[in-house]
């Protein structure tokens, strides 16, 4: 198609709800031709281990952002089988004037020093 032969990437920003379907788009083969980009911002946990793995697998580098404090990246809870995209950037907030501070975690999509840490109990309903 004309699109395929025009476009060099193609760039997904996904804030909630529609960072699920950001992220099952970048995920399937409807962009198989192009290099996909995924930027989502407070998404929840998508899918399952072999869905998490087929994202990977088609994106270079998927980026989440997570502000501190943010419930809706805690659902669906993990003890159901759903597992973050890898990169995850965790906004944790500050008091006062300061500015926030952006932490790099891990890669793994469930860093327990980042967003995850304040997943407890299992599912935060005190958020």
């Amino acid at each position: 198609s004309p699109f395929n032969s025009l476009c060099f990437f193609f760039l997904m920003i996904g804030l909630p709800p529609r960072s699920t379907l950001s992220s099952s788009s970048a995920a399937s083969d409807v962009y198989k031709r192009q290099d996909v980009r995924l930027y989502t911002f407070g998404s929840p946990r998508v899918g399952n281990s072999e869905f998490v793995s087929r994202l990977s697998s088609r994106l270079s580098s998927p980026v989440r952002m997570r502000r501190q404090l943010d419930i809706v990246p805690a659902i669906p809870p993990r003890m159901l089988g759903y597992r973050h995209a890898a990169s995850e950037v965790w906004d944790k907030h500050s008091e006062g004037a300061q500015a926030d501070q952006y932490v790099l975690c891990n890669g793994s999509g469930e860093d327990p020093s980042c967003g995850d840490s304040e997943e407890h109990p299992i599912f935060p309903l005190y958020l």
